[in-house]
């Protein structure tokens, strides 16, 4: 049995199932076996409680997020990286498909920064997206846009009050003067018969597709937590 001091308070897991990651109030970060439970590593991140940590699609960086964002070779523990901008804790953090960039979004901030992973020491963003109330989920994919050197990104958001936005971007530079496009629940389309006090809201969703470079598949997640409802749905840019 594994006893983590302080207990956990984010965790992210490989994208093969193999391990997951765990983070600690005590700053220590744990990899452990999905299988068997045993501990296979761990490391100390940060000197404070770490509020977020993701790992990236291909398993070789994770990142952590305290009063600054911190990105790790997870073979030998060393920091790549470091970016600091975020007013509070950061909420929720992703990699991008390509493992390029990494998005993030902290407590009470109605934002989105996107930092470019190259191991630079400048540590401003490459890009912020703005929105009405603060992220709490965020997911990302990459566009085929032709180009060798550099995908397109389409960036999807939940806001606390459970509006979906989503960006698309050819580029790093499209996607910083990109408008949102915006999903939520139509009272056409739901019964609010079926609700007391607050009507439903979209509280969890994933990109499935970009199917060209200003539309994508979006499978969401809405209604009440007791009974959630599933629906895919074709979103194209600008058309909300």
């Amino acid at each position: 049995m594994i006893v983590i001091i302080g207990g956990v308070r984010a965790i992210s897991s490989l994208a093969n199932g193999s391990s997951f990651y765990t983070a600690g109030s005590d700053g220590m970060i744990c990899m452990i076996d999905f299988t068997t439970g045993n501990l296979q590593k761990k490391f100390k991140a940060s000197s404070k409680a770490i509020s977020c940590i993701s790992v990236s699609p291909d398993g070789k960086k994770v990142a952590t997020a305290a009063a600054q964002l911190k990105i790790f070779n997870c073979s030998n523990e060393k920091k790549i990286q470091k970016f600091s901008g975020h007013p509070g804790s950061v909420r929720c953090m992703v990699f991008t498909e390509d493992g390029k960039y990494i998005l993030s979004s902290s407590v009470g901030e109605r934002n989105i920064a996107v930092w470019k992973l190259d191991g630079a020491k400048k540590q401003s963003a490459s890009c912020v997206l703005a929105m009405e109330h603060p992220a709490v989920f965020l997911d990302s994919r990459c566009i085929d846009n032709g180009e060798d050197d550099e995908a397109g990104i389409c960036v999807l958001a939940i806001s606390e009050i459970g509006l979906c936005y989503i960006w698309f971007g050819n580029s790093i530079d499209e996607l910083r003067t990109a408008k949102p496009t915006k999903i939520s629940l139509s009272l056409d389309a739901i019964s609010t018969k079926n609700y007391k006090g607050a009507l439903p809201a979209i509280y969890a969703a994933k990109l499935q597709s970009t199917q060209k470079p200003s539309s994508g598949q979006v499978f969401l997640v809405y209604g009440m937590l007791v009974k959630p409802s599933f629906q895919n749905v074709l979103v194209h840019s600008g058309t909300d």
